[in-house]
């Protein structure tokens, strides 16, 4: 039986007293005189929510490797918005299961990778990842008119990703802290309903790779902060790509409350020293909580 997930009896309680004070009797949709409504200009916004992510890793260097996760997402934010720039910072920490590798008999390296394997790993089928995300997002409006349907945002996101398993397996130890053009589109359906799409693609990046670093047997490699820091490169996009891709529906509840459904896709590769493609796809549900 698979242990359960310390990670969302987290998000479950924070959810609960982050939403406690909000749904009062005097926070109604109809006392519009304390409304904030979607396209409202100069407001500070919070937001909590979580879902669903799998994870795949393809590695074309270990004999077409790969393997997937799946994950669980919490996600926090807090944003600052007017009525021509949007400042935001988010942290999305995802922990979860990874499926083991079943080797193609057939490989020129199979009795190495069952080694490996045989070495690090239990008798269990499940092994445990963690990763997490931190976004600084700063945009500014492109058309002036205030109360458009459409609104176009350009701007940068600065990102810090990290991923670790925390199993025996030869799991990769993956880092990343990049500088990312950022296009923002937001779509006033209503004056209730917003759907949003933010488009980001990585220029230049500091990228750390630790593919099957756990079955070294040098003394010095066996440290984690050292092998660490000898695979760090920096990069641009010539051997490190990264591109970004989420469309987001949001809908006002009450007059500060909002729910919002996001769907996430990231597509990474980089060639510098090995050659690892990655792919995340993620369903999130948002609770953002808006403030004067």
């Amino acid at each position: 039986m698979r242990k359960p997930i310390p990670i969302l009896y987290l998000f479950t309680i924070l959810l609960v007293l982050f939403t406690l004070p909000g749904f009062s009797q005097e926070d109604t949709i109809k006392k519009t005189t304390n409304a904030i409504p979607l396209n409202a200009f100069d407001f500070r916004s919070f937001t909590v929510g979580s879902g669903y992510s799998q994870f795949k890793i393809f590695d074309k260097k270990a004999n077409q490797l790969i393997y997937k996760a799946n994950l669980v997402p919490v996600y926090f934010a807090y944003s600052k918005e007017s009525g021509n720039r949007i400042f935001n910072i988010n942290v999305n920490v995802k922990n979860g299961l990874i499926d083991k590798k079943n080797y193609d008999k057939s490989a020129s390296n199979y009795t190495l990778l069952k080694e490996i394997q045989n070495q690090y790993t239990t008798n269990q089928t499940y092994n445990y990842l963690i990763q997490d995300e931190i976004n600084v997002e700063y945009a500014r409006k492109l058309n002036g008119k205030k109360n458009q349907k459409v609104d176009f945002f350009v701007g940068g996101q600065l990102k810090q990703y990290y991923s670790m398993s925390y199993a025996n397996v030869p799991i990769f130890v993956s880092s990343e802290l990049s500088l990312n053009p950022m296009l923002l589109i937001n779509y006033h359906i209503d004056e209730t309903i917003k759907f949003k799409t933010l488009f980001s693609f990585s220029i230049a990046s500091i990228i750390t790779n630790l593919p099957y670093s756990a079955f070294s047997s040098d003394s010095e490699s066996n440290s984690l902060i050292s092998k660490f820091l000898k695979a760090t490169n920096y990069t641009t996009i010539n051997h490190y790509k990264r591109i970004n891709i989420n469309p987001s529906f949001q809908k006002q509840l009450s007059d500060r409350w909002h729910f919002g459904v996001d769907y996430i896709f990231s597509w990474s590769h980089y060639s510098h020293i090995n050659n690892l493609s990655t792919y995340d796809n993620s369903i999130m549900i948002k609770f953002i909580k808006k403030i004067k």
